[in-house]
């Protein structure tokens, strides 16, 4: 946990703190998690979910936090199953963190403490956000970097 940094700082004037907790995929994998809120105020907020890249972890969101936190936005970042801290012994490029957001929406969406979720991902992210956004048209805002043109 100390790679992730202080779990409380500030962002401008905003105070932050950082919840790291973990979450149970379909699969039965645990999934590593650190959500970023506002500690100011306790209306709910919109979120935006770093989905990160193969062969990645959360750490790789780090350098976005300033960025999004100096907003009224929360933040949620998380090790896909087979990465990072997260339970499992490989990736599947997209197919199966479908699973692992679907988990991490709905806890989202059951805390009451967010409005709208936004997916930001990085290449495996990119895709897993293309895959979910697509059965979920509840998602507001899909942020695609480096995603791949052919899944073969």
């Amino acid at each position: 946990m100390h790679d992730l940094g202080p779990a409380e700082f500030n962002v401008k004037n905003n105070r932050i703190k950082r919840l790291d907790f973990r979450l149970r995929n379909k699969r039965g994998q645990t999934i590593e998690c650190s959500f970023y809120q506002h500690s100011n105020d306790d209306k709910p907020k919109p979120c935006v979910v770093y989905l990160h890249a193969n062969g990645c972890c959360r750490i790789e969101s780090l350098q976005y936090l300033d960025m999004v936190l100096a907003n009224p936005i929360n933040f949620f970042s998380f090790d896909f199953a087979g990465c990072g801290k997260s339970e499992g012994t490989y990736s599947s490029v997209g197919w199966f963190e479908q699973e692992d957001l679907e988990c991490v929406v709905e806890y989202l969406r059951n805390t009451g403490k967010v409005s709208k979720i936004a997916l930001w991902g990085r290449s495996m992210g990119a895709i897993t956000s293309i895959f979910y956004s697509y059965r979920d048209p509840k998602i507001s805002c899909i942020i695609l970097d480096s995603a791949f043109s052919d899944f073969e």
